[in-house]
């Protein structure tokens, strides 16, 4: 089964947009989005992905990079087959913005669309009092995919579809001494199999991450969206990897794959879990998209907790409130752009969100992630956009900041 996520990028990354160059965060920046209360923070990403808070007031996002679409390989007609090491991780700290990782894998569709590379960045703690294969403080990294592991080794593609780490010296360096190359694979995540699985999809596509902080000093632990595969993994801090849950997929029966895409942890303590669905990407067949609860204990249990919603691509709680990011909102077309950023009330618990939703952002061109603290929203823009148009170097994606006026607003910096 092609991964329905790169497929998907591929027909929404048609056009470009407006490319403005990097500023500091406190002058306002040029927007490709036109609303009270946003600014850019960010400009002149690759297909930015997923954002996490650092320490001292630092902001990172991962990008996807534009494949190798610089060089000859990447011509028209070989479709999503452009492979490089343009990926990286960028951070906006103290008024500066400076990639501080770069060299990541990065596979895309022609002109450097729609790459899979670096998708999620978590912080990672490493406060373990033993050794760990997942190193001590720094970031996680996913390294997306869009093949078997078998077929991703016989293409030369072997650094894909993993977890890799950022050291903290690494990610807070002064921007005169970084170690851009400061960065290493630490779990192969693509040829993991539980036994017994009855899924012939062997599909790996490693997507969201979640921090999860253990019970004793050695048991923290990451949890991965593989959003080809439809479940969430654990991955312990030697590396080791267990099914938390899965999700509705064709060979169950249902008319599309739920396709995955992003895990938080609730106010209530349980797992919140939003899928894009698959293909068909448009028209009667397709079914709306949830968003589900996974019971933090076992066995896991998974259940609705909303739905009606269209190609989710990232969650996010703060307070009581739930948001919601669409990649796209229309149920006619994926290639409009018409991301749109949603907030709903909640209450109770169980959790209950049965609130107004409100649209706090629309008109959004492939949006791929929402992040709320410190006052703001941060949601990454034109996550899906080519590289070039023509032959005319285009790095569009951005960082929108969108402050809170309600008492959310009330967050600190660390």
């Amino acid at each position: 089964m092609r991964n329905p996520i790169a497929m998907l990028m591929g027909a929404i990354a048609a056009s470009a947009a407006l490319c403005a160059s990097a500023a500091p965060q406190d002058a306002p920046l040029a927007c490709s989005v036109t609303a009270p209360n946003v600014t850019c923070v960010m400009t002149g990403l690759d297909n930015p992905r997923g954002l996490a808070f650092g320490p001292r007031g630092s902001l990172f996002v991962a990008e996807a990079g534009r494949g190798d679409a610089d060089t000859k390989p990447c011509k028209a007609g070989t479709g999503f087959n452009c492979y490089g090491h343009t990926g990286a991780v960028t951070r906006l700290w103290r008024g500066e913005q400076v990639r501080v990782s770069t060299g990541m894998p990065s596979l895309s569709f022609v002109l450097g669309a729609s790459a899979r590379g670096p998708h999620d960045i978590v912080m990672w703690p490493g406060n373990g009092a033993q050794p760990s294969v997942l190193g001590e403080e720094g970031a996680l990294v996913t390294i997306g995919l869009e093949m078997t592991a078998t077929a991703r080794d016989a293409a030369g593609r072997h650094d894909m579809g993993r977890l890799v780490r950022v050291p903290m010296d690494a990610l807070l360096a002064p921007s005169q001494h970084l170690c851009t190359s400061c960065w290493a694979s630490v779990v192969d995540i693509a040829p993991f199999q539980p036994q017994g699985n009855p899924d012939p999809n062997r599909e790996s596509d490693p997507y969201g991450l979640l921090f999860e902080k253990g019970t004793g000093q050695d048991d923290d632990s990451v949890i991965v969206v593989d959003s080809s595969r439809n479940w969430l993994t654990r991955v312990g801090p030697q590396g080791e990897m267990s099914v938390v849950a899965t999700f509705p997929a064709r060979f169950e029966g249902r008319s599309t794959d739920a396709v995955p895409t992003t895990v938080v942890s609730g106010p209530d303590g349980d797992y919140y879990v939003g899928e894009l669905v698959g293909i068909p990407f448009q028209g009667p067949a397709r079914p709306p998209a949830n968003i589900y609860r996974v019971s933090a204990e076992p066995p896991h249990d998974v259940s609705v907790l909303a739905t009606g919603f269209n190609a989710v691509i990232d969650v996010a709680f703060h307070a009581e409130s739930l948001y919601v990011l669409q990649h796209w909102s229309s149920q006619s077309s994926s290639t409009l752009k018409d991301g749109r950023l949603i907030r709903i009330a909640c209450h109770d618990r169980p959790l209950v969100c049965d609130g107004e939703r409100e649209v706090l952002l629309d008109g959004l061109d492939g949006p791929t992630s929402v992040l709320v603290g410190r006052g703001a929203i941060y949601v990454s823009n034109h996550g899906a956009a080519p590289g070039f148009v023509g032959s005319t170097r285009q790095s569009l994606g951005e960082v929108l900041r969108l402050a809170l006026d309600d008492e959310d607003a009330s967050d600190t910096e660390d």
